[in-house]
């Protein structure tokens, strides 16, 4: 089950109203040390009429370990319509491909693994990485009125979706996610994502990361974002 949260990537960050490419750097930390540098991100947001693209590297000490690729062809969807991650160092490997809420799914752990492959169709309330916080956004009026609200977040490992809860936590602009599934939560630690006053960028995150640049068990992470 810790597999869960780790599937739906580094939960970064989508620029709703950008109008030319924008750079963004995020500083990923330990949480149970944050001296510790973790991983660096370089995100390049670029808008293209309704379509917007999105690629992301992670480095390490200057090299690159892994690059990530997301794309969202037009503006209101919250399901990505291509998103790939490849890790050079340990070979765990992502792509999705969707056609409305028809997505062919491709996931392999690490190197040494089958690549598995499936095409699910989804319901229309599903999301995946970058998207999560387009829903966010989306609905920031909702949860700044004390509102709940659910969505089902694709898990590319265990080619499925699953239901999850956001709401913003009192008096902040921290937005938790969390599993709706009384059992999922005995597994799943919640996710924070603290927004700008707007609820358009998010600044900080906190939970499980997809990316490392060894074999080590999937850390907890702490992310800070520049702008």
């Amino acid at each position: 089950m810790r597999q869960l949260l780790t599937c739906i990537g580094i939960i970064a960050f989508s620029v709703l109203n950008a109008q030319k490419i924008s750079t963004v750097t995020g500083v990923m930390r330990l949480q149970e040390d944050t001296n510790i540098v973790f991983l660096r991100e370089i995100k390049k947001v670029k808008p293209q009429g309704d379509t917007l693209y999105i690629k992301t590297q992670y480095e390490r000490e200057g090299k690159i370990i892994a690059d990530k690729y997301c794309a969202f062809y037009n503006a209101t969807s919250c399901l990505p319509n291509y998103y790939e991650i490849d890790n050079k160092n340990t070979g765990r490997y992502e792509k999705i491909k969707c056609v409305n809420n028809t997505c062919s799914i491709k996931f392999k752990r690490n190197s040494d693994d089958k690549l598995d492959s499936s095409t699910v169709t989804f319901e229309k309330n599903t999301v995946h990485d970058e998207g999560i916080n387009r829903y966010i956004s989306k609905n920031w009026r909702k949860l700044k009125e004390g509102e709940t609200i659910t969505v089902n977040v694709l898990v590319p490992s265990r080619l499925a979706a699953y239901e999850f809860e956001i709401k913003l936590l009192e008096n902040t602009n921290t937005v938790s996610l969390s599993p709706s599934s009384f059992l999922l939560k005995q597994f799943v630690s919640d996710m924070l994502l603290t927004y700008d006053v707007e609820g358009k960028r998010i600044v900080k995150f906190s939970g499980l990361t997809n990316v490392t640049y060894d074999e080590r068990k999937l850390p907890k992470i702490q992310s800070v974002y520049t702008y």
